[in-house]
């Protein structure tokens, strides 16, 4: 009962995640932009994550201590940042870390998750936010996932004429989102601003 609830809930986020993007990439002027906390959106994937990563035998490390908001679509943002997260725990050998750090330059903000794992193959990097493209195609859905969890983030960070980029670490495979602008809050991140 466990495993199938854990299903359903996996394609319930992934269905819902493929019709926001699409519904968005049909009407532009629906990204709903608003002003909120980077921070405060990567303490909460990653509270909402640590449960995923205990039963993998890894954990979670936020690092990144400036306030920086961002001007996004909250919902897609965070379904791009979980997809992922999600994906990095997947292949995060046991006893390692996944960690996700928090940067912000003059023109631009990032997330940038990196696990500890196997990392892709050189020849395949650029192939691998394109939907249902699985490193391994041997893998099925119970182990390796349908392979939209990166084209749906990839197609959410296009929609925010962001940038998303993959590379291997070794260990490990890093993956950053990248998008345009700088915003520093005060030390009471809290309030979210409405833009219209």
């Amino acid at each position: 009962m466990a495993r199938l609830k854990k299903e359903i809930d996996r394609l319930t986020h992934l269905v819902g995640s493929l019709l926001q993007v699409t519904r968005v990439e049909g009407d532009p002027a629906s990204l709903n932009q608003e002003v909120f906390s980077l921070n405060r959106l990567s303490q909460e994937l990653a509270d909402d994550g640590a449960i995923e990563a205990d039963v993998r035998g890894c954990r979670l490390v936020l690092k990144g201590n400036d306030a920086i908001l961002v001007r996004a679509d909250h919902e897609l943002l965070r379904r791009a940042v979980e997809n992922i997260l999600r994906n990095a725990i997947r292949h995060a050998p046991e006893g390692t870390a996944v960690e996700i750090a928090l940067d912000c330059q003059p023109s631009t903000v990032s997330v940038s998750i990196r696990d500890c794992g196997p990392g892709v193959p050189e020849e395949m990097l650029s192939s691998i936010f394109k939907p249902f493209f699985r490193v391994d195609g041997a893998r099925d859905n119970a182990s390796g996932g349908a392979g939209l969890g990166l084209a749906i983030a990839q197609s959410a960070i296009a929609l925010h004429r962001g940038n998303l980029s993959a590379t291997n670490m070794r260990p490990g495979l890093l993956v950053r989102i990248e998008l345009p602008g700088e915003l520093k809050v005060p030390a009471d991140d809290n309030a979210v601003v409405n833009i219209s």
